[in-house]
């Protein structure tokens, strides 16, 4: 059994800034007294601007998952198999329905040349660059867009953008109090439980603030034998906006207990119906191997 907790923090500031100076100073040489520069000096400061994203005019091509057609799509599954409609897109479960350990490969390449951020942060591991998504269940619930380009395309970091870019926005603000309950009920066990909450909007002044918080639960017994999975999230937030400048904090936790499913299958048992969810992983202890579920 493998489990594994994981704790990003993500805080985004952004700002631009333009500025131009005229140096109108008669310079003038200390010994003929005569000016050596005539024109005036023009100073520009650096403008460095970043884009995630791409739009309908960009040559790159992408597909937009917009919050309304997750919302009809979404139920339980992971990011992966969300995303399974997009072209080039290949998707693998570990336990055979979505959830827990799953990953995705496009256009042929794959995790560790497909660029992952949330609200432009990177959420490629340091050390393998690959992506686990059993760290972060239920994060499609608090997605307002996903966007992926397929091929090289825009991006703020490396080499990960090469084979492509899966661009997560949670930065969606709700002018209005509201709270949701969500449960889903599914095959083989799966089931996902999910409450969200959020203040919408106060304060009187120009700034306004607002909070948002999700607790979630996704449970399944997994397709292939010794294949459940047990995640429980949290996405906590916090945005300040005005006239003039918005900022946002967001606290992300996952916890998953999972099994060892990713032994492939021999071919010899895929025809068989008794043995075609066979899973070596599990069985290894001598005189006490695991159940079958």
């Amino acid at each position: 059994m493998l489990g594994a907790v994981g704790l990003n923090c993500v805080m985004l500031l952004f700002s631009l800034s333009l500025s131009s100076q005229t140096d109108t100073t008669d310079h003038r040489s200390p010994i003929t007294n005569s000016p050596f520069h005539q024109s005036p000096i023009i100073q520009l400061t650096e403008v460095v601007v970043q884009a995630t994203r791409a739009d309908a005019k960009s040559p790159v091509p992408h597909s937009n998952f917009s919050a309304e057609k997750i919302a009809q799509q979404y139920h339980a599954q992971d990011i992966p198999y969300l995303l399974s409609a997009v072209p080039s897109l290949v998707e693998t479960s570990d336990g055979g329905v979505g959830t827990g350990y799953t990953g995705l490969r496009i256009r042929g390449s794959d995790p560790t040349r497909i660029n992952v951020t949330i609200n432009g942060i990177p959420f490629n591991d340091a050390e393998s660059q690959g992506v686990y998504w059993v760290d972060l269940p239920d994060l499609a619930s608090s997605a307002a867009e996903i966007q992926v380009q397929r091929g090289v395309g825009t991006s703020t970091n490396g080499a990960g953008a090469f084979g492509a870019s899966v661009n997560l926005n949670l930065s969606n603000i709700e002018g209005e109090r509201f709270a949701t309950l969500s449960n889903t009920i599914g095959s083989f066990g799966t089931r996902k439980h999910s409450l969200q909450v959020g203040t919408g909007l106060m304060g009187t002044g120009q700034g306004k603030m607002a909070f948002t918080a999700r607790a979630s639960n996704i449970h399944s017994d997994g397709y292939v034998d010794r294949a459940s999975v047990n995640m429980n999230a949290l996405h906590l937030s916090a945005a300040y906006i005005d006239d003039n400048q918005s900022a946002q904090v967001h606290l992300l936790s996952g916890q998953e207990i999972t099994y060892q499913a990713w032994n492939g299958l021999p071919a010899q048992y895929i025809d068989n119906e008794s043995l075609r969810t066979f899973n070596t992983a599990g069985i290894e202890r001598t005189g006490s191997p695991h159940p079958t579920r």
